[in-house]
């Protein structure tokens, strides 16, 4: 814990081996959450950067409240939910009516999908 402490600040302060030995140290467990969470190897790599990104851009607001790899999760979780949402919003309209049926909408949704 105190030499997690000594990398941050090291790596706030500036020192690019600090934070690139940060990034190797915490990149393998982000990366297995984000993969479990997505069941994807190349989704998970690319959240892992951008929650690596998240991180760096907000160190200075880390305050060793809780450890840092929960700090990371956290921000990792956040990304994996922004991804869904920006999947969902994606969502091409033959996929989506593909998603239906009559067991669980009414014939009349069915109907308005299919004739869009």
């Amino acid at each position: 814990m105190i030499f997690e402490r000594i990398l941050i600040e090291r790596a706030r302060s500036g020192d690019k081996q600090a934070a690139e030995q940060t990034v190797r140290r915490f990149y393998p467990a982000v990366s297995r959450f984000l993969r479990h969470l997505t069941w994807n190897h190349e989704d998970a790599q690319d959240l892992a950067q951008s929650t690596f990104l998240r991180a760096a851009q907000g160190l200075d607001e880390f305050r060793f409240q809780c450890t840092f790899n929960h700090w990371l999760h956290k921000i990792a979780y956040r990304e994996y939910l922004r991804w869904l949402r920006d999947r969902r919003e994606a969502l091409p309209i033959e996929e989506a009516a593909s998603v239906l049926s009559a067991a669980n909408c009414g014939t009349d949704l069915i109907l308005v999908f299919d004739a869009l």
